[in-house]
């Protein structure tokens, strides 16, 4: 795992490629910021075509940004040792990105239908109200936390199987957790202090806004690594080729 932070620049023309990726995240926080809900300007997007096309732009990058990191857990799992790391590719970015756009969208809509079921129950039975209310609060809790703790394990089937419903494989994702529990929760506890890391900078405001850019590119290398060495993806091949 130490070998998240430094494997990278080792490879030949890793800034050429991670400079590609800064360039298209700089536009994106770029659009995103001149967006009405980014900005201080308190102009509503539909009266304004210029800021909704900046919301658009910035969306449409952020699926080609997501698709590109996809593809870097993938070339870090298929040359474990000899890793080539890919350019943006956009057809292919594109692809992966949107696929994983309606993954999760997928998945809201599934925590979405449980928090109307609750809706319907509590207009049904108002006599058990609190019941039901704290009923499905602690549903949606447990859920938040499986799906946290499952989440790495998701990511990575999702990028052998280039599946929309791999986020729902649980039963899979909680094999490559018990075959390599150690490595998987050291990994996991890395991502966590990665994002304390992220949150304490964020506190310092202007600097942060001035250092994110690069540090979100150079981020982006390190937890595709990680996540690679989380699980073993052989194992995601065997469960795959017996259905």
């Amino acid at each position: 795992m130490e070998k998240a932070f430094t494997y990278m620049f080792k490879y030949d023309k890793f800034l050429n490629k991670a400079g590609g990726y800064f360039l298209l995240f700089f536009i994106s926080q770029l659009c995103y910021f001149l967006c009405p809900s980014f900005s201080e300007k308190k102009i509503a997007i539909s009266s304004s075509p210029i800021l909704l096309l900046c919301f658009f732009i910035g969306f449409f990058i952020t699926i080609i940004l997501s698709g590109y990191s996809f593809n870097v857990i993938k070339s870090i799992i298929l040359k474990k040792e000899n890793i080539i790391l890919p350019y943006i590719n956009f057809s292919n970015n594109i692809r992966l990105g949107l696929k994983w756009f309606a993954s999760t969208f997928l998945l809201i809509s599934v925590i979405c239908a449980i928090c109307l079921s609750g809706v319907v129950l509590l207009h049904n039975i108002p006599s058990a109200k609190l019941w039901i209310s704290l009923f499905y609060f602690l549903i949606l809790i447990l859920f938040f936390f499986i799906f946290l703790i499952f989440a790495p394990a998701l990511i990575v089937i999702f990028t052998k199987t280039e599946k929309i419903t791999s986020i729902f494989r649980f039963g899979l994702a909680s094999k490559l957790i018990a075959n390599n529990s150690g490595n998987y929760f050291a990994g996991f506890g890395l991502l966590i202090i990665i994002v304390i890391i992220f949150i304490s900078l964020s506190l310092f405001g202007s600097f942060f806004m001035l250092v994110y850019p690069f540090l979100s590119t150079y981020i982006i290398y390190v937890i595709a690594y990680i996540y690679a060495k989380m699980v073993d993806t052989d194992l995601i091949e065997a469960e795959t080729e017996e259905l």
